[in-house]
């Protein structure tokens, strides 16, 4: 509205429609009463010209016919451009409004995507309890896999692999059924092969926290 506004009062011609359109209540400034008020301007305007020129008062002035149809050009070609931009800003709106809309649409979308993969996230890290990686034992190294009993990558192992009361001078406790001592294969530099569970003989203590 503004700019059809500018275009009309830049031709000069209009300056009492102008002031009166400035002056008008806020509610009556709408499109359609802005091309009736300034289309019945434009027509007192063009009554006012000829009465002048039936008047005698063109002969005053040879260049003056010219004048008022320049202006009178002018004036409609204002008009035409003021409703040609309303048309385009018009559409250019509703695009932006479509716009706004689709974005708007596709947020919402990946919200809802984002609450649902949060919601499944939390849901396998409440069913992870004790299993780590390897297979689903019991956490006792009796399961399928080796990572849990074990202590696999990532775990600290709190509990026995083997439940029995073995004891090797060089590899400590929880060692294999036949494996002790006196039988170990790969003894140590010092190893005392008659160091047992209730006399270690000072060797090692590796595993020796570890619970059945």
């Amino acid at each position: 509205m503004a700019i059809a506004y500018s275009l009309v009062f830049a031709t000069g011609q209009f300056t009492e429609a102008c002031k009166d359109w400035k002056q008008t209540l806020i509610g009556h400034k709408t499109w359609s009463n802005f091309k009736i008020d300034f289309g019945l301007a434009f027509k007192q305007l063009r009554e006012s010209q000829q009465t002048a020129q039936g008047a005698g008062f063109a002969t005053q002035n040879t260049n003056h016919t010219e004048i008022v149809a320049e202006y009178a050009a002018e004036t409609a070609k204002a008009i035409e451009n003021l409703a040609n931009a309303a048309v385009q800003n018009q559409v250019a709106v509703q695009k932006l409004t479509n716009t706004n809309t689709m974005i708007t649409q596709n947020l919402m979308e990946a919200n809802q995507q984002s609450a649902q993969a949060l919601s499944t996230i939390a849901s396998l890290q409440g069913q992870g309890g004790g299993y780590q990686f390897g297979g689903q034992g019991d956490g006792r190294g009796r399961g399928g896999g080796r990572g849990e009993g074990r202590g696999g990558r990532g775990t600290i192992r709190t509990v026995r692999v083997y439940n029995n009361e073995n004891y090797c001078h060089t590899h400590g406790y929880d060692i294999h059924d036949a494996h002790t001592s006196e039988t170990c294969n790969t003894p140590g530099i010092g190893h005392c092969h008659d160091a047992t569970l209730a006399n270690n003989r000072g060797g090692s203590q590796k595993n020796r926290s570890l619970v059945l």
